[in-house]
Protein backbone atom coordinates (compact mmCIF):
# COMPACT_ATOMS: atom_id res chain seq x y z
CA UNK A 1 0.00 0.00 0.00
CA UNK A 2 3.02 1.91 0.80
CA UNK A 3 4.50 1.83 -2.76
CA UNK A 4 1.16 2.41 -4.11
CA UNK A 5 0.70 5.37 -2.53
CA UNK A 6 4.18 6.82 -3.33
CA UNK A 7 3.54 5.98 -6.88
CA UNK A 8 0.17 7.75 -6.91
CA UNK A 9 2.01 10.70 -5.17
CA UNK A 10 4.06 10.83 -8.25
CA UNK A 11 1.73 10.93 -10.44
CA UNK A 12 0.25 13.51 -9.43
CA UNK A 13 3.60 15.71 -8.92
CA UNK A 14 4.18 15.02 -12.57
CA UNK A 15 0.38 16.22 -13.44
CA UNK A 16 0.81 19.36 -11.40
CA UNK A 17 4.41 19.94 -13.23
CA UNK A 18 2.71 19.89 -16.64
CA UNK A 19 0.05 22.05 -15.54
CA UNK A 20 2.17 24.55 -13.98
CA UNK A 21 4.75 24.18 -16.89
CA UNK A 22 2.01 24.72 -19.51
CA UNK A 23 0.54 27.71 -17.29
CA UNK A 24 3.80 29.78 -18.12
CA UNK A 25 3.81 29.23 -21.51
CA UNK A 26 -0.41 29.63 -21.94
CA UNK A 27 0.58 33.16 -19.60
CA UNK A 28 3.57 34.02 -21.73
CA UNK A 29 2.07 33.69 -24.92
CA UNK A 30 -0.76 36.14 -23.47
CA UNK A 31 1.41 38.43 -22.64
CA UNK A 32 3.17 38.76 -25.61
CA UNK A 33 0.05 39.09 -27.26
CA UNK A 34 -1.05 41.78 -25.28
CA UNK A 35 2.23 43.49 -24.68
CA UNK A 36 2.03 47.29 -25.27
CA UNK A 37 4.69 48.98 -27.74
CA UNK A 38 7.77 50.88 -25.48
CA UNK A 39 8.94 53.86 -26.92
CA UNK A 40 12.21 55.70 -25.38
CA UNK A 41 11.67 59.28 -25.13
CA UNK A 42 15.27 60.87 -24.71
CA UNK A 43 15.82 64.84 -23.02
CA UNK A 44 18.67 66.34 -24.85
CA UNK A 45 20.95 67.26 -22.70
CA UNK A 46 20.31 67.98 -18.46
CA UNK A 47 22.90 68.86 -15.51
CA UNK A 48 25.87 70.23 -16.36
CA UNK A 49 25.59 70.01 -19.86
CA UNK A 50 23.14 72.93 -20.91
CA UNK A 51 22.91 72.36 -25.00
CA UNK A 52 21.87 75.63 -26.67
CA UNK A 53 21.35 78.96 -24.89
CA UNK A 54 19.36 81.68 -25.89
CA UNK A 55 20.38 85.14 -27.19
CA UNK A 56 19.53 86.76 -23.51
CA UNK A 57 20.80 83.93 -21.80
CA UNK A 58 18.03 83.26 -20.26
CA UNK A 59 16.73 80.03 -21.66
CA UNK A 60 18.62 76.37 -21.61
CA UNK A 61 17.70 73.96 -24.15
CA UNK A 62 18.21 71.60 -21.37
CA UNK A 63 14.77 72.85 -19.69
CA UNK A 64 12.95 72.96 -22.39
CA UNK A 65 13.76 69.38 -23.63
CA UNK A 66 12.94 67.98 -20.08
CA UNK A 67 9.81 69.74 -20.07
CA UNK A 68 8.59 68.81 -23.54
CA UNK A 69 10.03 65.09 -23.04
CA UNK A 70 7.47 64.88 -20.19
CA UNK A 71 4.71 66.30 -22.03
CA UNK A 72 4.82 63.60 -24.79
CA UNK A 73 5.46 61.13 -22.29
CA UNK A 74 1.64 62.13 -21.31
CA UNK A 75 0.22 61.98 -24.33
CA UNK A 76 1.88 58.64 -25.14
CA UNK A 77 0.56 56.69 -21.76
CA UNK A 78 -2.83 58.00 -22.42
CA UNK A 79 -2.27 56.05 -25.68
CA UNK A 80 -1.91 53.18 -23.33
CA UNK A 81 2.28 53.22 -25.19
CA UNK A 82 4.82 52.28 -22.60
CA UNK A 83 7.33 54.91 -22.60
CA UNK A 84 11.06 54.88 -21.17
CA UNK A 85 13.14 57.88 -20.43
CA UNK A 86 16.64 58.12 -20.52
CA UNK A 87 16.71 60.87 -17.95
CA UNK A 88 13.41 62.61 -16.22
CA UNK A 89 15.21 65.75 -14.04
CA UNK A 90 17.99 67.69 -14.42
CA UNK A 91 20.65 65.31 -14.50
CA UNK A 92 23.51 64.44 -16.90
CA UNK A 93 23.59 61.12 -18.96
CA UNK A 94 26.04 60.34 -20.85
CA UNK A 95 25.22 59.36 -24.76
CA UNK A 96 26.20 55.73 -24.26
CA UNK A 97 23.91 55.06 -21.21
CA UNK A 98 21.24 56.98 -22.96
CA UNK A 99 21.21 54.68 -25.86
CA UNK A 100 22.83 51.09 -23.52
CA UNK A 101 19.05 51.64 -21.58
CA UNK A 102 17.22 51.95 -24.71
CA UNK A 103 19.03 48.94 -26.39
CA UNK A 104 18.36 46.75 -22.71
CA UNK A 105 14.67 47.76 -22.65
CA UNK A 106 14.60 46.61 -26.72
CA UNK A 107 12.68 49.38 -27.06
CA UNK A 108 10.40 49.72 -30.37
CA UNK A 109 11.18 53.35 -30.83
CA UNK A 110 13.47 55.99 -29.79
CA UNK A 111 13.14 59.60 -30.04
CA UNK A 112 15.58 62.37 -28.98
CA UNK A 113 14.55 65.57 -28.05
CA UNK A 114 15.76 68.78 -28.97
CA UNK A 115 16.16 72.45 -29.21
CA UNK A 116 18.30 73.88 -32.13
CA UNK A 117 20.69 77.16 -32.13
CA UNK A 118 22.47 78.91 -35.03
CA UNK A 119 23.37 82.98 -35.22
CA UNK A 120 20.32 83.36 -37.67
CA UNK A 121 18.45 80.44 -38.35
CA UNK A 122 15.16 79.21 -37.46
CA UNK A 123 12.64 76.38 -38.08
CA UNK A 124 12.02 72.70 -36.91
CA UNK A 125 14.15 69.77 -38.73
CA UNK A 126 14.45 65.98 -38.26
CA UNK A 127 17.86 63.73 -38.32
CA UNK A 128 17.70 60.33 -38.93
CA UNK A 129 20.92 57.98 -39.46
CA UNK A 130 23.27 57.54 -42.65
CA UNK A 131 21.56 54.30 -43.96
CA UNK A 132 18.35 56.00 -44.60
CA UNK A 133 16.39 53.22 -42.92
CA UNK A 134 12.95 53.01 -44.24
CA UNK A 135 10.69 53.15 -40.81
CA UNK A 136 13.33 55.54 -40.05
CA UNK A 137 12.35 58.01 -42.48
CA UNK A 138 8.59 57.43 -41.76
CA UNK A 139 8.81 58.23 -38.00
CA UNK A 140 10.48 61.27 -39.26
CA UNK A 141 8.52 62.12 -42.05
CA UNK A 142 5.50 61.85 -39.39
CA UNK A 143 6.52 63.60 -36.69
CA UNK A 144 7.64 66.42 -38.90
CA UNK A 145 4.07 66.64 -40.90
CA UNK A 146 2.18 66.66 -37.54
CA UNK A 147 4.38 69.23 -35.95
CA UNK A 148 4.29 71.43 -39.38
CA UNK A 149 0.16 70.96 -38.98
CA UNK A 150 0.11 72.66 -35.43
CA UNK A 151 2.07 75.36 -37.11
CA UNK A 152 6.22 76.28 -37.40
CA UNK A 153 7.90 79.16 -38.62
CA UNK A 154 9.80 77.38 -41.25
CA UNK A 155 10.47 73.53 -42.25
CA UNK A 156 14.08 72.75 -42.32
CA UNK A 157 12.99 69.25 -43.40
CA UNK A 158 14.91 65.46 -42.67
CA UNK A 159 17.78 65.64 -42.58
CA UNK A 160 20.24 62.47 -42.99
CA UNK A 161 23.92 62.04 -40.66
CA UNK A 162 25.00 64.77 -39.06
CA UNK A 163 24.77 68.86 -38.82
CA UNK A 164 28.66 69.40 -39.36
CA UNK A 165 29.57 66.21 -40.93
CA UNK A 166 32.61 65.54 -38.61
CA UNK A 167 30.59 62.12 -38.05
CA UNK A 168 28.58 59.66 -39.83
CA UNK A 169 25.28 59.96 -37.45
CA UNK A 170 24.87 61.46 -34.27
CA UNK A 171 25.59 58.84 -31.64
CA UNK A 172 21.70 58.17 -30.87
CA UNK A 173 20.94 57.27 -34.25
CA UNK A 174 23.93 55.09 -34.49
CA UNK A 175 23.92 52.82 -32.05
CA UNK A 176 20.18 52.62 -30.53
CA UNK A 177 19.45 49.04 -31.92
CA UNK A 178 15.77 50.47 -32.83
CA UNK A 179 13.61 52.98 -35.20
CA UNK A 180 15.02 55.90 -34.33
CA UNK A 181 15.17 59.87 -35.26
CA UNK A 182 16.28 63.38 -32.94
CA UNK A 183 14.11 66.35 -33.59
CA UNK A 184 15.44 69.56 -33.48
CA UNK A 185 12.02 71.79 -32.41
CA UNK A 186 13.16 74.91 -33.01
CA UNK A 187 15.64 77.42 -32.27
CA UNK A 188 16.15 78.23 -28.70
CA UNK A 189 18.16 81.53 -30.43
CA UNK A 190 14.93 82.38 -32.54
CA UNK A 191 12.53 84.70 -30.37
CA UNK A 192 10.04 83.87 -32.93
CA UNK A 193 10.87 79.83 -32.68
CA UNK A 194 10.34 80.42 -28.75
CA UNK A 195 7.08 82.21 -28.88
CA UNK A 196 5.58 78.98 -31.25
CA UNK A 197 7.46 76.39 -28.62
CA UNK A 198 5.83 78.26 -25.49
CA UNK A 199 2.62 78.84 -27.09
CA UNK A 200 2.03 75.60 -28.68
CA UNK A 201 3.48 73.03 -26.44
CA UNK A 202 1.09 71.37 -25.48
CA UNK A 203 0.21 70.21 -29.68
CA UNK A 204 2.93 70.15 -30.41
CA UNK A 205 3.65 67.21 -28.00
CA UNK A 206 0.55 65.59 -28.81
CA UNK A 207 1.46 65.89 -32.36
CA UNK A 208 4.78 64.11 -31.53
CA UNK A 209 2.85 61.61 -29.51
CA UNK A 210 -0.05 61.10 -32.48
CA UNK A 211 3.10 60.75 -35.30
CA UNK A 212 4.79 58.09 -32.88
CA UNK A 213 1.74 55.81 -33.02
CA UNK A 214 0.80 56.28 -36.24
CA UNK A 215 4.53 55.25 -37.13
CA UNK A 216 3.93 51.71 -34.37
CA UNK A 217 0.82 51.15 -36.12
CA UNK A 218 2.19 50.91 -39.43
CA UNK A 219 5.49 48.89 -38.20
CA UNK A 220 2.63 46.46 -36.76
CA UNK A 221 1.11 46.30 -39.84
CA UNK A 222 4.12 45.43 -42.23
Amino acid sequence: MKNYAKIIASVILICLSILTAMSVIVANELYLESKHPLVCLDAGHGGRDVGAVSKDSKRLEKDDNLAFTLLVKKKLEKKEIKVLLTRSSDCEVKLSKRVKKANRWKADIFVSLHRNSAVSGNGVEIWIGSQNNENERLLAQNILDSLVDVGVQSVRGIKVGFRDGKALDYYINKYTDMTSCLVELGFVTDEKDNQLFDKNKDKYAQAVADAIEQTLEAKNET
